[in-house]
């Protein structure tokens, strides 16, 4: 039996996203004509002919695969019988027809009569998903190998549904139903029968098999030798052509179909729809679909698409071609497959269920928006109340969508959202009202803790199919700061709004149930409304009138504030915006006075109704100085109480002035930070001495208000952590800055984030009491300035409120100082970074402790210059620390120098540094000679409990009993520690367009036993063409809680910064972090809010980041770690950019084995240590990447 539908062909084409076709995984198939004839050998020959079109198109895409599909199956059972009682079933290469007389082959019985039987496998025509085979034309053919005399005998095939088997014997199994008319069998000729009655009764009776016979065509009694035929068997072919019907058309779609009601509803016009349907035929035949669109009462036909082919399974889609415009409609889907040699074209015979669908492409118009809490373009404060409404007619609005973010920003809600009243993050959605008349919605929209300033909110009306109105509505308002003052008078109470009248005059004044009513009866008349100002600031002044004042029945008011006046208030307005206003602290008084005479026909023309009064102060006045902006008590005397209400938490909380002296920060005290010197603060007249940040703007000192790449604030938040948030920056020439200020941690919590922790004291006040439980921490902060501009003044945030007393709204942050960091420190010097080593954790001193010992540190300046000076830091340490004396001197060998220069600070040689501060020496000129490298020489008189270190400097800390800073010889300097203390940092003098090249490391930078780094290479090696110093920050052991901070914080007061090198995070990748916990660290040093690319550099450009990949560390390739090595590297070099990098450097590529790239290149090692050919390699392809222009410094 020959079987099969149709063959299929397919090329190379895809879509986006799909996967290329192969031999076996087809793509979008078409059909190949095929025809099958009769061979000369007996078998049958089949010629499959592709379209032209299909192989040289011009979109085919090569390769192209043609699979033929078809199948050539021969009977499963087969043999002979005859009249004598001979069989042969399945033994003998011929099937016998006829009478054998005479012949050998006769086994001596010389007369007998034969017929053969073939049994043919049905399956294939078996029905499939309860769909019938539809047949196109089926053959039975067998090949004649001998006749009685050479010459053609008729034959005749016949078909039943009876088993032949081999215990069949004579007559054989029912003659069954003649196949077709007998056929002329010729030796060696192929004799060919019209199957197409067998093959359907197949197909009726849903049969596994057929029996299919051949016996002479002359009476088997009559026949002679002359009659006698034997068949090839192996040649007996049953060849069927047949399709089966597709499946019904399923999962209908409609584009944009929004079903919040339970029937899509579309915004197009032109909907597309979408229907699947699959074939039944193996392999499958293509689908096409034809889409029919009526009426949705099922009586007029719209219009129908022509035949959408498809492959089988997969959905189909058509573009009404009809413009639905607004209506009801419903589709219905007929299916039917399709196959190039004309198997298929067969229809399912069914249409799918209808589709019922809406259209509504025509959008709702354009919205209103009215508020009596936030009027248009005037100042509100607190939660807020807004109308929505579309036009009043307009009954297909669903709702409305808001934005505060800008025009075209509000958010459409998807096919899905059937939830109208949301809100989002700056912006939300807000139901219509059931649709009875074509009123409007009250909604609230602005909560209470609103950000302060000004504001729009855009708006756009929305349908059930979700179309946006085509013209959207900007409202402009302004919310007011909150400074804990009642904002909104009740104008019905006596004891909040006192009224007066002119002495005479007894017109009827009330006061009740929320309202004031002045019963006017003629015009000129007047009354005035006394309230009290709780504080000096600027005011938005406002009167609500009641909404019966409308035209033609009362008249145009006018008024005055504090006897100046006003804008009037016209006639039919229910709010009176009397603008800005600058009261003092006390009593005021707002005078209405009626207008005008009478013309309309409404009753009581000249009366005035008040419903409050809004006094909503908005800022305070510039301050004169700090210390005048000071208006909180929260450093307490060890012992006393604060009172709660002026505490530093509101609560009776303060920080100790004890524990601030011990720490070196007593009043008047100087503490510099990362290049910012704090003066703290002494308390002013009123015994206040910090600024609780609620808008103040406050001017720098004039020595302050130099150009600066950063400001910095002395902090403390209380009542929780004070969120991210803005500070404004007035400079000399007007313009402003809005740069972002990172969150700080709650006072007694433990220190996180990118404020750097100042000092963390051993107790706090509360009350006369000390708890030692919850230590407090001051932190300093800091935000970038223009280095170009000069600023003047700041302006705090809105964090918090003085007047509140109590911690139930959100934190408060308490600024104790504030400074810059200038971009020509104080003493007029042009600086470089040349060595850093900033402290990244604190501990307790070595054994013998500091106490009367000098240190002397060996560092390796990267670039040279006429002067130097050197940066000690304290951080980390909760007390003072005094460096007795300080020397530089040219390092020889070993702890041996050339002959040392003493350092001085600030004229003096001796420097005590606060807790948590840095002391920058005096300039020197830069000693020479020896051995490149310098001696930094500090004595420590007082014994230290704890001391800032920098614990993987790879080089070698000298120390020496008694003062032997002036000592060159190196005798003296006995012990050796591995570690550098208090000495963070090393500048020389440079050129204006020079600055500091920063590498940030947790790997290895430098060779061991030495004091040069790759960095130091580099520089050599890049000579004139490095714009500065490059120094090398690396820790190659488990960072300390808050390293990466400190870097960050630490680099960025870097003298005049330029440029990043950032190749952190293996080891947090060997500590088992994730790659997104390494990566979102990366992006928070580099992007976030107190970032590196956040900052300028002295010449105004930003601050650039050059970011590496994590050379190979030697780990197992299969292990987590290095696939997360590998996860991660693949992540920055495919978006480095996204981190906030400016440039990517390759290391792991440089340094790899080619053959294990877990690992090293063995090259590069000596003992598995890194060789002097390992920074080379570093350094070289550095060097490349300058060279061809890929990183810039």
């Amino acid at each position: 039996m020959f079987v099969g539908s149709t063959p299929q062909m397919w090329d190379s084409r895809h879509d986006d996203g799909q996967p290329v076709p192969t031999a076996d995984e087809p793509g979008n198939t078409t059909h190949v004509q095929l025809n099958v004839t009769p061979a000369d050998n007996g078998g049958a020959l089949v010629t499959i002919t592709p379209d032209p079109v299909a192989l040289t198109g011009k979109d085919v895409v090569y390769p192209v695969y043609i699979d033929p599909t078809t199948g050539d199956i021969r009977a499963t059972d087969w043999g002979d019988v005859a009249d004598n009682g001979f069989t042969n079933y399945r033994d003998d290469f011929f099937a016998r027809v006829g009478r054998c007389y005479k012949f050998a082959e006769c086994n001596g019985n010389r007369n007998w009569v034969a017929r053969s039987f073939f049994v043919m496998p049905t399956t294939a025509l078996q029905a499939r998903n309860g769909y019938t085979a539809v047949l196109r034309s089926a053959t039975f053919t067998i090949t004649n190998a001998h006749t009685g005399d050479n010459g053609c005998n008729p034959v005749q095939a016949f078909y039943n549904g009876s088993q032949f088997t081999s215990a069949t014997r004579w007559p054989g199994p029912d003659l069954g139903t003649d196949m077709d008319i007998p056929q002329n069998a010729c030796k060696g000729a192929s004799v060919l029968f019209n199957a197409i009655g067998a093959a359907q009764t197949a197909v009726n009776f849903n049969s596994s098999q057929i029996t299919i016979g051949l016996k002479s065509v002359v009476a088997e009694g009559t026949q002679d030798g002359h009659h006698w035929n034997r068949f090839d068997s192996g040649s007996a072919a049953f060849a069927v052509r047949f399709a089966f019907p597709p499946g019904p058309a399923t999962n209908q779609g409609i584009s944009k179909a929004v079903t919040c009601t339970g029937q899509p509803i579309t915004s197009d016009a032109y909907p597309t729809l979408s229907a699947t349907a699959t074939d039944n035929n193996i392999p499958v035949l293509n689908i096409l679909l034809y889409f029919e669109v009526w009426t949705a009462d099922e009586t007029t036909h719209i219009t129908t698409s022509p035949p959408i082919q498809v492959a089988s399974g997969t959905t189909g889609q058509w573009q009404v071609n009809v413009n639905l415009g607004n209506g009801d409609y419903g589709y219905r889907v007929a299916v039917k497959n399709t196959g190039g040699d004309g198997t298929g074209e067969i229809w399912n015979g069914t249409f799918s269920p209808w589709t019922k669908f809406q259209t509504r492409a025509t959008p709702p118009a354009k919205p209103t928006l009215d508020s009596r809490d936030y009027p248009p373009n005037y100042w509100g404060h607190g939660a807020g109340t807004f109308y929505f409404k579309t036009n009043p007619n307009d009954y297909t609005t669903a709702g409305w969508a808001y934005s505060f973010t800008g025009p075209g920003t509000v958010k459409v809600p998807n096919t899905n959202d059937c939830n109208y009243n949301q809100t989002f993050p700056n912006g939300g959605w807000v139901a219509r009202k059931p649709i009875t008349t074509g009123a409007g919605t009250n909604a609230q929209v602005i909560p209470a803790n609103f950000p302060p300033g000004y504001h729009t909110v855009h708006v756009r009306a929305f349908d059930r199919a979700h179309n946006l109105s085509a013209e959207e509505t900007a409202y402009v308002f302004y919310v007011a700061p909150s400074y804990g003052v009642t904002t909104r008078l009740n104008t019905g109470d006596p004891t909040q709004v006192a009224v007066t009248q002119p002495a005479g005059q007894n017109i009827p004044i009330t006061q009740e149930d929320g309202r004031l009513h002045f019963d006017g009866t003629a015009a000129g008349q007047s009354f005035s409304m006394a309230f009290t100002a709780p504080l000096e600031a600027d005011y938005a002044l406002g009167v609500r009138i009641a909404s019966g004042l409308v035209p033609g029945n009362r008249n145009n008011v006018t008024v005055t504030v504090d006897d100046v006046p006003k804008p009037l208030i016209p006639a039919g307005q229910i709010y009176g915006a009397l603008g800005g206003v600058h009261l003092t602290k006390g009593q005021h008084v707002i005078t209405l006075s009626t207008t005008g005479s009478h013309t309309g026909g409404g009753l009581d023309p000249f009366d005035v109704t008040i419903t409050g009064i809004d006094a909503i102060p908005l800022n305070n006045v510039t301050t004169n100085s700090f210390t005048e902006a000071m208006d909180n008590d929260g450093i307490s005397n060890d012992g006393t109480t604060v009172s709660a209400d002026k505490s530093l938490d509101f609560d009776g909380g303060a920080l100790s002035a004890q524990t601030l002296a011990a720490a070196g920060l007593a009043p008047g005290a100087s503490l510099t930070v990362q290049g910012s010197t704090f003066t703290l603060p002494t308390p002013n007249s009123a015994g206040f001495d910090n600024v609780v940040a609620i808008g103040q703007t406050i001017p720098l000192p004039a020595a302050h208000q130099v150009p600066s790449t950063a400001i910095g604030f002395l902090v403390a938040s209380t009542c929780g952590e004070t969120p991210a948030t803005t500070v404004g920056i007035t400079y000399t020439d007007g313009t402003t800055e809005q740069p972002a200020l990172a969150s700080i941690t709650d006072w007694a919590k433990p220190s996180q984030g990118v404020a750097t922790p100042v000092a963390t004291l051993p107790y706090r006040n509360v009350g006369a009491t000390k708890d030692t439980v919850n230590k407090p921490t001051v932190y300093t902060v800091f935000i970038p300035a223009n280095p170009l501009k000069t600023p003047q003044k700041i302006t705090l945030p809105n964090l918090g409120t003085a007047f509140r007393r109590t911690c139930v709204d959100s934190a408060a942050l308490h600024v104790l100082a504030m400074a810059p960091r200038p971009v020509t420190p104080p003493d007029g010097k042009t600086w470089a970074g040349a060595w850093t080593a900033p402290a990244d954790t604190t501990t307790p001193p070595p054994t013998g402790g500091f106490a009367n010992k000098t240190l002397r540190i060996i560092a390796h300046p990267s670039i040279t210059g006429s002067e130097a000076r050197i940066r000690l830091s304290n951080t980390g340490s909760p007390t003072p620390v005094t460096i007795a004396a300080a020397t530089i001197a040219a390092h020889t060998t070993g702890a041996a120098t050339t002959t040392p220069t003493t350092l001085k600070f600030n004229g003096n040689t001796t420097v005590t540094i606060p807790a948590g501060g840095d002391a920058y020496s005096d300039p020197v000129a830069l000693p020479t000679g020896g051995s490149g490298n310098l001696a930094i020489s500090l004595h420590i008189p007082n014994t230290v409990t704890t001391t800032p270190v920098h614990t993987a400097n790879g080089t070698t800390t000298y120390l020496a009993s008694g003062n032997a800073t002036t000592n060159p010889d190196a005798a003296a300097y006995t012990t050796t520690l591995p570690s550098t203390y208090y000495l963070t940092g090393l500048d020389v003098t440079t050129t204006a367009s020079n600055g500091t090249i920063a590498i940030l490391a947790d790997q290895n930078t430098r060779a061991p036993d030495t004091h040069t780094s790759w960095g130091d290479t580099l520089a050599t090696q890049l000579g004139n063409q490095l714009p500065g110093g490059l120094v090398t920050t690396t820790h190659t052991t488990p960072p300390p809680p808050g390293w990466w901070t400190a870097l960050n914080q630490t680099t960025l007061a870097g003298p005049r910064l330029r440029t990043v090198i950032v190749t952190l995070g293996a080891q947090d990748i060997l500590n088992g972090d994730t790659p997104q916990n390494t990566t979102s660290k990366l992006t928070q040093l580099i992007d976030d809010i107190n970032g590196y690319n956040r900052y300028k550099r002295p010449d105004g450009t930003r601050i650039r980041v050059i970011l590496s990949t994590i050379a190979p560390l030697g780990l197992d390739p299969n292990s987590t770690q290095e696939k997360n090595r590998q996860q991660l590297n693949a992540d920055i070099i495919r978006r480095y950019g996204q981190y906030g990098a400016n440039e990517l450097i390759n290391l792991d590529q440089a340094l790899r084995d080619s053959a294990n790239p877990a690992n090293i290149n063995p090259t590069y090692l000596t003992n598995d240590v890194p060789n002097d050919t390992y920074y080379q390699r570093i350094t070289q392809t550095f060097h490349t990447g300058i060279t061809n222009g890929t990183i810039t410094f």
